[in-house]
C-alpha cells in the first residue's frame, strides 16, 4: 500500500523524494484509482516542497510559459475557459493566472489536492477523476484549451487519456501536455499522439524539449495540439 512507502513517522522529506522518485519511475504500469487517490492524497500537504524543492521539478512554470506562448500564437484571450488536467495542487493554476487567465478548471485524481488547489483561488470549478476510466462525458467540447503537465508516464494516465481530453476541448482549441521523454516513448504515450495526428484528431503545432525536465537533468517534452 501507498501508506506504507510514504507515511511512516521515521521517513524525512528527503526519504519521501526518493521514495516517490522510485515509484513514478519503476513502476510496471498505471496503477489503480485506489492506489493512486491513496499516493496523492497522503502527499497533498508538503507536495510542493517534495516536488519542486527535494526533487527539482519545475515543470509547471516551464509548461504553463510554454502554453501561454502557444495560446498567445494562436490569439486566444486571457478568458477562453481552461482545464488543468492533473492539476495537483495549482501550481499551474496559480501561474496562469499570474499570466492574467481568469477562467481554469482544476481536474485531478485526489480529493486533497483538490482542496489544495481551492486555497489557490485562481480556479472556478473543481473535478475529481481518474482518466484512466472516466470519459468526462459532461465537459465534451466545453473546454478552448487544456493542459496536462507531468500526467503522462506509465504510473500515471495512460495514452488514451489523451483521446479524452481531446474530446473536451472545442474545435480549434489546443491541448498542451508534457512528459518525460523515457516515459513518452516507451510506453505509448508517443504513439499515440502520432496515431491520433494520422487519424485527424488533431495536429501537432508545437514542442519545446528540455535536457532539464526533472532531477538528474533528466530530457522532457512540452507539446501543443490543435482538435481537429
Amino acid at each position: 500500500m501507498a501508506s506504507n512507502l510514504f507515511t511512516s513517522d521515521r521517513l524525512t522529506v528527503e526519504d519521501k523524494s526518493t521514495r516517490l522518485y522510485k515509484w513514478m519511475t519503476d513502476r510496471p504500469d498505471s496503477s489503480s484509482t485506489e492506489l493512486l487517490q491513496e499516493v496523492y492524497d497522503e502527499q497533498a500537504s508538503y507536495y510542493d516542497e517534495l516536488l519542486c524543492d527535494k526533487m527539482g521539478w519545475y515543470g509547471w512554470k516551464e509548461g504553463s510559459e510554454f502554453f501561454n506562448g502557444q495560446l498567445e500564437k494562436f490569439g486566444f484571450s486571457k478568458g477562453i475557459r481552461i482545464l488543468d488536467a492533473g492539476a495537483g495542487t495549482g501550481l499551474v493554476g496559480k501561474r496562469l493566472s499570474e499570466l492574467g487567465y481568469t477562467n481554469i478548471t482544476a481536474l485531478d485524481i485526489s480529493h486533497k489536492m483538490l482542496i489544495q488547489c481551492k486555497e489557490e483561488g485562481c480556479y472556478k470549478e473543481f473535478h475529481q477523476c481518474d482518466l484512466n476510466i472516466d470519459s468526462l462525458d459532461a465537459y465534451n467540447k466545453a473546454f478552448d484549451a487544456v493542459i496536462a503537465i507531468g500526467i503522462f508516464s506509465k504510473a500515471l494516465v495512460l495514452p488514451q487519456g489523451m483521446k479524452t481530453l481531446h474530446n473536451c476541448v472545442k474545435k480549434g482549441g489546443l491541448v498542451c501536455i508534457s512528459s518525460r521523454s523515457k516515459h513518452f516513448e516507451n510506453f505509448g504515450h508517443k504513439a499515440m499522439t502520432e496515431e491520433m495526428v494520422a487519424k485527424g484528431f488533431w495536429k501537432n503545432i508545437g514542442r519545446q524539449d528540455t535536457d532539464n525536465y526533472f532531477t538528474g537533468q533528466i530530457s522532457g517534452h512540452y507539446l501543443t495540439f490543435q482538435v481537429q
